[in-house]
């Protein structure tokens, strides 16, 4: 008896989790057991999945609510991903062209080596290029950075005497579609951690669109490298 009136004098503010609701227990081990206010709407999955419909897509402000938002959701990957061919396209342009300009360049020298000096100050002419004289035979020293090093390398690579070849405001597009490709690349890769199998479809639908419509062919620029080039 004496042992049951102890149990009877303890506090009852000594809750040992045994009972519903939500007062007892240790601090800070709550399981989610209990409902709880908001809940979780949204889905998160970390599995390759099908789903139209109350998922986020990278932010938390991207909602997909209804069937309206899926498919804008949709067409946006899309373009997404045809903006990032077509910024890919421009960076090839730009960087065949001064390749390109970079090897008549270096040809040019090569025939200037072969045949007798011009005298000092002359001047010629290369797809309406100045390239004016600065010590005989070395015309296009100055553009070629000095040397004679092969103009391009790898596939898709300038070297100096193609960069030597862009005007400063060349260099800047060339910075400025070079970032911009790079955050696409990360944005889609993104986009692809969802696993939602329409939203891949239609970043790989958008990538192939814009290779079709705005790779020049013959092109190898980025080909052999990574999504994030």
């Amino acid at each position: 008896m004496s042992s049951m009136s102890h149990l009877s004098d303890m506090d009852p503010g000594m809750d040992m989790g045994g009972g519903g609701g939500g007062g007892g227990g240790m601090p800070g081990m709550d399981h989610g057991g209990g409902s709880s206010g908001g809940g979780m709407d949204m889905d998160m999955s970390m599995l390759w999945n099908w789903s139209t419909r109350h998922f986020m897509v990278v932010f938390e402000s991207w909602h997909v609510h209804t069937a309206l938002d899926f498919y804008l959701t949709l067409l946006a990957v899309f373009l997404l991903a045809l903006g990032y061919e077509r910024i890919q396209a421009e960076r090839a342009r730009l960087e065949d062209a001064a390749a390109a300009l970079a090897n008549k360049i270096q040809q040019q020298r090569a025939r200037r080596d072969r045949t007798p000096s011009p005298s000092r100050g002359d001047a010629a002419s290369l797809d309406g290029i100045q390239v004016v004289s600065a010590s005989g035979s070395s015309a296009t020293a100055a553009l070629l950075g000095g040397s004679g090093s092969p103009v391009v390398g790898h596939a898709g690579t300038t070297s100096r005497a193609a960069m030597s070849s862009l005007s400063r405001r060349q260099l800047y597009i060339r910075t400025a579609l070079m970032a911009t490709s790079y955050f696409l690349s990360i944005f889609l890769m993104l986009i692809f951690m969802t696993f939602n199998g329409w939203l891949i479809i239609a970043a790989v639908t958008g990538a192939a669109t814009g290779f079709h419509l705005f790779r020049a062919p013959g092109s190898t620029f980025g080909l052999d490298k990574s999504c994030c080039d």
